[in-house]
């Protein structure tokens, strides 16, 4: 039995990947962005590494056995 959750994962990635690039083009977030004490925050979590534990509790769909 095989499971592909890459799809489930590419998707999300996707969506945020649009979300962050929604708040990122903002002209409000831009000019947040451009204040010196912000852009030291922004410039020390560019650099950090991010991660996220994801706890899979409940999964339901059609499965396909061949």
């Amino acid at each position: 039995m095989k499971i592909n959750l890459r799809i489930i994962f590419s998707a999300a990635s996707r969506k945020l990947g649009t979300l962050l690039h929604k708040v990122a083009s903002n002209k409000h977030f831009q000019r947040f962005a451009a204040l010196k004490p912000v852009a030291g925050v922004i410039a020390k979590l560019s650099n950090a590494e991010v991660g996220a534990k994801v706890e899979l509790t409940s999964f339901s769909g059609m499965m396909t056995v061949s």
